[in-house]
């Protein structure tokens, strides 16, 4: 029997708005559509070339949703069939097909999806991220302001996409039993879990910003705090949080990394003059004097919709602080931001 490997949904938001009638802004032609896939590429681009190898490379299908119709970039020759897509556009490589009706009624889209049970899904043995317009989505997230802001969201998730196109994040997906909402529950309902945790990514916030001979002391510390904490709720919860707690900061912290990194330089990526002169929510202003303090619900775990986003992000900072090289093979083995933090303290002694 085959098995549903994944599917990661960043905003799992019901509601109950219909599509029914679609009211399309009188400016949102199917011109701008193509021009707002096309620079999400570019961000994508730049993300790839300034802070992750091989992102650029990624050729993970997009699906782009407004309230009547499905735009798709590189979709598979399956999806071009099924779907009776057409092309409207081929440029720099980014071929954006439509669909001749919307794809699905499903009102809202921001995840990505990868699946091996069920042929009826387009993200069947295909990742896949799915993501509605800003049009769309300001309905469910009301304090999206720009396109800018749409963009780090989608770049959280089409990173999801990216990881999923390795064979070994596709097998590690499949060790994991455990909801990464269950774990949250632990953080939300055992205080002292709760407590230990919020300790140990404090350690990691002040390794950050420590000298190099107190940053690795204080990292020692956290590894011992962390193994402490693992080995008592694992053997108290009947529950290995060693494969468990790595795999969702592997794939959530690297994720949240992705979008950090758009945060920090969107405002210095050249202008997209198309869009700036004819899109309602573009602003070539937007995180123009971004500071990390300005989102702490990316590092602090009291904040962060899950704990492990915070910790998995802190941990890769910290890799990148003492001057670890991880990037090129990350996805292509099996270690953790944890692990490799270990094997570069030579942990244990």
């Amino acid at each position: 029997m085959k098995k549903n490997i994944l599917l990661v949904i960043l905003f799992a938001i019901s509601n109950s708005w219909s599509l029914a009638q679609p009211v399309i802004p009188s400016y949102l032609t199917e011109q701008n559509i193509i021009e707002r896939i096309n620079w999400f590429y570019d961000l994508k681009r730049h993300i790839g070339n300034a802070a992750w190898p091989d992102l650029d490379e990624s050729k993970a299908t997009l699906v782009y949703y407004t309230d009547s119709s499905s735009f798709i970039v590189h979709p598979t020759k399956e999806i071009i069939y099924r779907f009776e897509l057409k092309e409207l556009s081929n440029r720099n490589e980014i071929k954006i097909y439509k669909s001749k009706s919307r794809i699905d009624d499903i009102a809202f889209h921001m995840s990505t999806g990868y699946g091996d049970d069920d042929s009826s899904k387009i993200y069947f043995k295909n990742p896949t991220m799915l993501c509605s317009d800003i049009e769309s989505a300001k309905k469910v997230i009301e304090d999206l302001n720009s396109l800018q802001n749409w963009a780090t969201i989608l770049m959280h998730e089409y990173f999801h996409g990216f990881q999923f196109t390795y064979t070994r994040i596709l097998e590690y997906s499949k060790k994991i039993t455990v909801p990464d909402r269950k774990l949250q529950y632990f953080y939300d309902e055992v205080p002292a879990f709760k407590n230990k945790i919020d300790g140990e990514n404090d350690i990691l916030l002040k390794s950050i910003t420590a000298n190099k001979r107190e940053c690795k002391r204080l990292l020692r510390g956290f590894i011992f705090e962390r193994e402490t904490r693992r080995k008592h709720f694992s053997d108290s919860l009947n529950i290995d949080f060693n494969i468990i707690e790595d795999y969702y900061e592997k794939i959530e912290g690297s994720a949240r990394y992705s979008e950090l990194e758009l945060y920090k330089s969107i405002s210095t990526i050249q202008v997209n003059k198309w869009l700036q002169h004819n899109d309602n929510f573009y602003d070539s202003n937007a995180y123009s004097n971004f500071k990390i303090e300005d989102v702490a619900w990316m590092y602090q775990t009291a904040s962060s919709s899950k704990y492990f986003y915070a910790t998995g992000f802190n941990l890769l900072r910290v890799l990148d602080k003492i001057g670890v090289d991880y990037k090129k093979a990350f996805f292509r083995v099996d270690s953790s931001p944890y692990s490799i933090l270990k094997k570069t303290l030579k942990y244990p002694l």
